[in-house]
């Protein structure tokens, strides 16, 4: 916030005030640990809205998002502020931090197929952060420099035992010896 000097503060004039406000502006203000305030990240609630796998055969998805807001009447609807911030699966599109150690074979150490189909469980797949839920955003800076979207939530595992899949089990027969 720039306060206004209407009058002049002995040698402080209006002209010199803004001078000084431009000149601190485009070195970036700092707090007194002298961190920059433009790189600090932010955080808000945003709710997912859908998603597109980023790389075929890669439990990794690119998700769409919008910005939301607790109701403080019910503190448990969401309403959307005014001016509220969206990604969409390819602009200003959000990645879940917890996929990025994810590779072709592989999501959270556990084995799959190409198909995100676990290996060791068959009938069972990986899949993105369904839409709706909510979770907490963060902006901050890529490499480049770039503005980037990141959040941590876990991926659901969903599916069912193949329909040939039956168990018998003989314990024997209760008191016989």
């Amino acid at each position: 916030m720039k306060p206004t000097i209407s009058k002049g503060l002995g040698a402080l004039t209006p002209d010199t005030w803004g001078q000084i406000y431009a000149a601190v502006q485009a070195t970036g203000a700092s707090d007194r640990t002298g961190e920059d305030y433009s790189k600090r990240e932010k955080r808000f609630p945003a709710r997912i809205t859908g998603n597109q796998i980023a790389t075929s055969g890669r439990a990794r998805w690119h998700y769409a998002w919008e910005e939301v807001r607790r109701n403080q009447a019910t503190a448990f609807a969401v309403v959307l502020p005014s001016n509220y911030k969206t990604g969409t699966t390819s602009t200003d599109f959000a990645i879940n931090l917890l996929e990025i150690g994810n590779t072709a074979g592989s999501a959270y150490s556990y084995a799959h197929d190409e198909n995100l189909q676990l290996t060791d469980a068959e009938g069972y797949f990986f899949g993105p952060i369904p839409n709706g839920v909510i979770v907490e955003m963060v902006m901050r800076r890529a490499e480049d420099g770039s503005l980037a979207f990141e959040f941590s939530a876990p991926n659901p595992i969903a599916g069912s035992c193949p329909a040939e899949f039956t168990s018998v089990l003989d314990g024997g027969e209760y008191g016989a010896t």
